[in-house]
């Protein structure tokens, strides 16, 4: 699967038979589908490793998430961190659904 970043200077891609599904009720450890940058100015191709999910944010970053928890915002073109959280050292807040989420 590829994506084309919004600027269209960088395609997200991954690669692999599971390229949507980490786990599957068959297998216990996460499977492996290796994420990669491909720029268009020099051909330059960049592996993202350890990284389990990455998608483009709305305003063209980078955002992945690791198996061991890390959610990262990046500036794809020049590889700086723009916001990062540890998700593992988060306890869940349970809450009522809102009423809007009734709605179909």
């Amino acid at each position: 699967m590829e994506k084309a970043s919004l600027s269209g200077e960088a395609v997200l891609s991954v690669r692999g038979r599971f390229e949507a599904f980490r786990s599957c009720p068959n297998a216990s450890l996460p499977l492996h589908s290796p994420y990669s940058l491909k720029f268009k100015r020099g051909d330059r191709v960049e592996v993202l490793p350890g990284v389990q999910w990455a998608d483009w944010t709305f305003d063209g970053h980078l955002a992945t998430a690791t198996g061991d928890g890390i959610l990262r915002i990046s500036s794809a073109q020049i590889g700086r961190v723009v916001k990062e959280a540890r998700l593992v050292d988060e306890d869940p807040q349970p809450s009522p659904a809102p009423v809007w989420a009734a709605d179909w």
